[in-house]
């Protein structure tokens, strides 16, 4: 059994699947809470998981993607932040099946007759409208207390599921700086009325990239995303959930940041972790309930294993073992995981944001920049600033009126109004 005091360098030789280095920067320490819960894998397309159906297991595991993200230090010196992200189906646009005719081509068929050609391409599954998220501390610059280091991070991400090809994604405050100001405590409460407080230093550690709407962006396949359960939702202590994780890269076990990170017990061999986490390169669900509760159910606590890296992977309602099992339920995202706190008087505890799709479009209409946007718009030549429309009319504008001002911002050629429409787009999806 090979264990941390005795680990040769059989390890793999790197920690990212990425040419630029071999250092791998990530955030906050992430935990094994149950040494005896193993992954849930495929063996030959079954499961065999006592918390979750084959069918469930084979839906969840193709929706899961890995993130990554290219850092630099302050001399330049290239590495990967490795995490999780997933898409989030838009709300407030129905499913359609994009195998059936559209009621105007209905309508022509069924004045003309039938016809030898089908009036639309077949496909093998559904079109719908979804949007990208994580973990927003994934995206952020941030001192890496570990290796001494300050990491600035790059201003694109990338989303792989091994099913399709990387795509790329680019969240609001990607690149900022993690402050002070930002951070938050968490009153998280039992079911025996024991309350354990956290500082989170991210605050609200959710960020969602723009809207994916065009049919022919591979993001689209409703195979891929999950729906969220309704904004009235009520979470439970107890209920059972899941996260499904793509890995793509190697775990580095000559690497002893890994062990101390993620606060591996020295004693666990190779063979003790990869049954925890599942297969290199390979999907694995991870499954436990939750275990405690903010007042205003915006966090929860949970103790599903996880390592660094899972920031970021979404959570969803087991279809096993459940106390109150709501059926349109199972299988929703109710959360994103974001990580762990460990002390000696609370023990150890993951913990999760809640994620109702609408609080993720209308999230970052909260963001700081208000007043500076507002301020380069006014400055705009030939007498238009009347026409530019500060960041309180729009947030109290309706959609169709919101398209209409666009449209005007689309004919004007200036950098505060790209600016705004660029801000448009992202907040609102138009």
């Amino acid at each position: 059994m090979e264990t941390l005091r005795d680990r040769s360098s059989s390890g793999s030789a790197s920690s990212g699947a990425s040419s630029h280095s071999s250092v791998s920067a990530q955030c906050v320490p992430e935990l094994i809470i149950h040494r005896s819960k193993k992954a849930v894998v495929s063996v030959e397309g079954k499961y065999n998981s006592s918390d979750l159906s084959d069918e469930l297991a084979a839906i969840v595991s193709k929706k899961a993607f890995a993130f990554g993200l290219l850092v630099t230090d302050e001399d330049n010196k290239a590495g990967d932040r490795h995490g999780q992200a997933g898409l989030i189906r838009d709300p407030s646009k129905p499913t359609v099946d994009a195998s059936q005719p559209s009621a105007k081509k209905r309508r022509l068929m069924d004045s003309s007759g039938p016809i030898k050609k089908p009036a639309i391409k077949k496909t093998e599954s559904v079109r719908i409208s979804v949007i990208p998220v994580t973990a927003l501390h994934n995206v952020m610059s941030y001192d890496d207390t570990v290796r001494d280091v300050h990491w600035t991070a790059s201003n694109m991400a990338t989303l792989t599921n091994g099913a399709i090809d990387p795509g790329t994604a680019q969240f609001p405050q990607q690149g900022e700086e993690v402050s002070d100001s930002d951070k938050i405590e968490i009153n998280l409460k039992d079911n025996a009325g024991n309350i354990q407080t956290i500082e989170w230093p991210y605050g609200y550690d959710i960020t969602h990239a723009e809207i994916h709407r065009k049919k022919t962006h591979p993001y689209v396949d409703a195979a891929l995303s999950f729906e969220s359960v309704d904004p009235g939702f009520q979470y439970k202590i107890g209920q059972r959930i899941g996260m499904a994780v793509f890995r793509n890269h190697e775990f580095d076990f000559n690497d002893e940041n890994l062990y101390t990170v993620n606060e591996w017990d020295s004693n666990l061999s190779r063979d003790d972790i990869m049954e925890l986490f599942g297969d290199d390169y390979s999907t694995s669900i991870y499954t436990g309930q939750i275990t405690s509760l903010s007042d205003d159910r915006k966090v929860f606590g949970h103790d599903i294993n996880s390592y660094k890296g899972c920031s970021g992977a979404i959570i969803f309602l087991l279809d096993k073992n459940q106390a109150e099992l709501i059926k349109n339920d199972v299988g929703k995202a109710i959360g994103i995981h974001v990580g762990g706190v460990s002390s000696s008087t609370d023990g150890k505890i993951n913990i999760a944001f809640t994620v109702p799709a609408r609080h993720l479009l209308n999230r970052n209409a909260e963001s700081p920049s208000q007043e500076q946007i507002q301020a380069r718009a006014s400055a705009i030549a030939g007498g238009r600033v009347a026409h530019v429309p500060t960041w309180e009319q729009i947030q109290g504008m309706g959609r169709k009126e919101l398209r209409v001002r666009l449209q005007y911002l689309n004919q004007v050629q200036h950098g505060s109004v790209a600016e705004l429409k660029d801000r448009l787009k992202k907040h609102y999806g138009l």
